[in-house]
């Protein structure tokens, strides 16, 4: 029996060096393939490079910025193989990615797409997505995200959507219901796609086997009022052109209630973010509501053509999805490596937090926060895990000055310190408040240290504090420095 046909479609935009690591990287796939890269109207020399470096590859060149959405149905429609890969231009590829996709499309007719297991590219110890996941209100995020790749999505398993940055669709329900939404332009075409095929009775399916790696954008965790004005502007569309009339109106009070949550949030709750940030995140969710007023008519124009293809109840579909959104660790810093910290070639002794700790962390650290206590006071809390990296030159003795409330979660809370792997200590906290815990460091002289603190008895303020907290703390951590034996001693 030969093998199906496999068409590969990578939008591109101004992303010439990006694109070319990503063709590299398909080399070296075990599974035939063809490949369309559409150029999203470059500016940067894209197409003519194509056609020199890579003239097997077939590009695309749009007259004008379509955006993601629209130019991934370009490179469908230009192509007619039984199954289309999405690439996006930022992945690199592991041989057997396409290979392990197929097999998983393969095995059930019914499964209408099925996406990789992505890793971060710049720390592949951390999951990109394993599966969309998407709540009752429409808010989606992918399954993993910024976890410690522990091998804990390992099944391959039905999810809401796959990440179109590595997946593969069966062209047969594509032709049945429809493709990504051109509305869309970005994000959430990928879940709008995959809860059409999930209503229109397709399996959606997450497949571990095949792995590829994803760049992430260091600014992810930012404030970013563009961004925000599109994922609210497209979750409203998504929710009033697929969900029944009964549906729309059963969640309508838990959407109303998300939106003013998330308006009050900005309005009243941040008030550590300026005035003008602030302001522009409120004109963000007034914009995203004021364009689905303007665009009604062709969402229930779209409406008609879900409404035909429609073959499971609404119930049914969301009866799997969570009430609220999963914790997610959001760094607002760009992550380091062991590489990247050592390829900078800094030399930081002291990791102070607030002010220099941005270009010092690995992962595992949330968001800056301000004591209660003393408002000059900035730390950080960790997950059970979290990483930091500092340079030493000499025996030395590691400190870090530390946080919890033991006292009031009613148990101690211990762990311990890892220095490029090796454990050079544990720690323990019985009182609540701030504390020194010191460590000797005499064997890892004129190199970087990788200081991983890693926390046994993690826990959630939600359960302590009866709040919607719903994060995994381990300790608050206010400055990392080393002090040289001598002068201990001294």
């Amino acid at each position: 029996m030969g093998r199906s046909e496999v068409a590969i479609v990578i939008p591109t935009y101004n992303g010439k060096r990006l694109l070319e690591r990503c063709l590299v990287s398909l080399q070296s796939s075990t599974y035939p393939f063809s490949v369309t890269v559409v150029d999203d109207h470059s500016a940067d020399g894209t197409y003519n490079f194509l056609r020199k470096r890579f003239p097997w590859v077939r590009a695309i060149f749009n007259k004008r910025n379509l955006g993601p959405a629209a130019s991934k149905n370009v490179g469908i429609k230009a192509t007619q193989a039984e199954f289309v890969a999405t690439l996006d231009n930022d992945t690199v590829t592991t041989p057997t990615w396409l290979e392990r996709l197929v097999e998983t499309m393969t095995k059930n007719a019914r499964v209408g797409a099925c996406g990789s297991k992505l890793l971060i590219l710049q720390n592949d110890k951390l999951i990109n997505s394993a599966g969309g996941i998407m709540t009752r209100t429409g808010q989606c995020w992918d399954r993993g995200l910024f976890e410690v790749d522990r091998h804990q999505y390992e099944e391959s398993e039905e999810v809401m959507s796959v990440c179109t940055a590595a997946a593969l669709f069966r062209r047969s329900t594509l032709d049945r219901v429809g493709l990504f939404d051109e509305k869309f332009f970005y994000p959430l075409e990928d879940v709008d796609m995959g809860l059409r095929m999930n209503l229109a009775g397709y399996k959606v399916v997450y497949a571990p086997s095949s792995v590829a790696y994803h760049e992430i954008g260091a600014t992810m965790g930012r404030i970013n009022p563009r961004k925000t004005y599109l994922a609210e502007r497209n979750r409203f569309r998504m929710l009033f052109k697929n969900l029944g009339v009964l549906t729309l109106i059963r969640i309508g009070p838990e959407i109303v209630q998300n939106m003013i949550g998330q308006i009050a949030h900005w309005a009243f709750i941040k008030r550590n973010i300026i005035l003008k940030d602030r302001m522009a995140m409120l004109q963000a969710f007034a914009r995203a509501i004021l364009w689905n007023f303007l665009n009604l008519y062709d969402t229930l124009e779209e409406r008609k053509k879900v409404l035909r293809t429609r073959r499971m109840p609404d119930d049914l579909i969301l009866s799997q999805a969570p009430t609220r959104m999963p914790p997610i660790l959001f760094p607002d810093y760009n992550i380091q490596t062991k590489q990247s910290f050592t390829r900078a070639n800094r030399k930081v002794d002291v990791i102070d937090f607030g002010k220099d700790d941005s270009s010092a962390l690995g992962y595992g650290w949330y968001e800056l926060e301000r004591s209660q206590v003393d408002s000059n006071m900035i730390f950080r809390w960790t997950r059970d895990e979290a990483i930091a990296y500092i340079s030493l030159s000499e025996p030395s003795i590691l400190k870090l000055e530390v946080f919890g409330i033991p006292q009031f979660i009613g148990k101690p809370i211990q762990g311990r310190i890892l220095v490029n792997e090796f454990d050079v200590g544990c720690f323990e906290i019985r009182h609540d408040g701030w504390q020194v815990i010191s460590f000797r460091l005499d064997r890892f002289i004129e190199t970087t240290c990788e200081i991983r603190i890693q926390v046994t008895t993690p826990w959630r303020p939600s359960r302590v504090f009866r709040n919607r907290d719903l994060r995994l703390l381990g300790i608050g951590v206010r400055k990392i420095w080393l002090e040289k034996m001598s002068e201990a001693k001294s």
